[in-house]
């Protein structure tokens, strides 16, 4: 569509007052089609993805922020550190509970100011994965957000976290609000893992964690699993740290699991082809205890395509 097209499109969708909902990702739309979207900003939305854009999306966010948008995502969207400053305006005074900014360009400087803002504004899931310069530079706005904001969900894959960053947030994580918390693909090691393994048993509130991929080595995993029995855990993720994973450690999972809180546990390391799937015992124990979409997840992503 040309811009006289979408703004048409926008038209249409802000006149029903039964369309809550409106996804245009994956249409690669430029600075003049965001400006021709302008109707929808004259109304709340349930949600709005404008996800995969070509232009740099902030004025279009900073829009849906002010007419009272409840869940914005715009991932991949070009958006640096120089648009942060007119985000975290629009948040302050917005009704966003729920904002990703996966895979953009911001750096640890305007992810610090935009965890900073996140006290004073009703964000309660926030994505920031694959950001992947943030690093340890932003432990201490992590550790401001965790213990002042309104925060239940975050999630920090594949943005340079390490140990050290650990270590600077995670005495907050008892005392915070947060419910769900994804650190996939940071190097956190057997460090990183002691160090969060030594606050789980005091966490209040959190029931999810996912550390997929975070090269946590097998003696690590056998200390965080007698942290996990202690913890109010529901949900864990600890696929692919340990390509062989010795059959002593899966079973200490197990008693782990049997153990614990947990309700879905994936622990299993996924191979690059499907014999993994021929493990029948672990395969009947992950379809048992694991949510749906997240075996359906794993398995697009390894393009699986039949099981046998």
């Amino acid at each position: 569509l040309d811009p006289a097209g979408w703004h048409s499109v926008a038209e249409l969708l802000a006149s029903h007052s039964t369309v809550e909902e409106v996804d245009f990702s994956n249409n690669d739309l430029d600075e003049q089609e965001f400006i021709a979207l302008s109707p929808l900003y004259e109304r709340p939305w349930a949600s709005v993805n404008c996800s995969n854009s070509k232009a740099k999306a902030s004025s279009c966010l900073f829009n849906l922020l002010r007419c009272g948008t409840r869940r914005l995502v715009f991932d991949s969207c070009e958006i640096d550190d120089a648009a942060i400053p007119g985000l975290v305006k629009g948040i302050q005074d917005s009704k966003v509970e729920s904002l990703s900014l996966k895979g953009n360009r911001i750096q640890s400087r305007g992810a610090c100011e935009l965890l900073q803002s996140l006290a004073a504004s009703p964000v309660k899931v926030l994505n920031l994965s694959q950001n992947r310069g943030l690093g340890s530079g932003i432990a201490a706005a992590l550790e401001m957000a965790l213990s002042r904001s309104k925060l239940e969900e975050l999630d920090l894959s594949s943005t340079s976290l390490g140990p050290d960053a650990l270590r600077g947030f995670v005495a907050v994580l008892p005392q915070s609000s947060l419910k769900k918390l994804v650190l996939d693909k940071n190097r956190l090691r057997a460090d990183g893992a002691a160090v969060l393994g030594d606050v789980l048993p005091s966490c209040k509130n959190l029931r999810e964690l996912s550390l997929q991929r975070c090269h946590i080595d097998e003696e690590a995993q056998r200390v965080l699993a007698a942290k996990v029995e202690q913890s109010r855990l529901r949900h864990l993720n600890i696929l692919d740290n340990v390509r062989d994973l010795s059959e002593t450690m899966r079973a200490r999972w197990r008693t782990c699991a049997a153990g614990s809180r947990l309700e879905t546990f994936l622990y299993l390391p996924i191979a690059e082809g499907p014999d993994v799937l021929q493990l029948s015992s672990d395969l009947r124990f992950l379809l048992k205890n694991a949510h749906l979409e997240t075996l359906r997840e794993l398995l697009v992503e390894r393009d699986w395509n039949t099981i046998e």
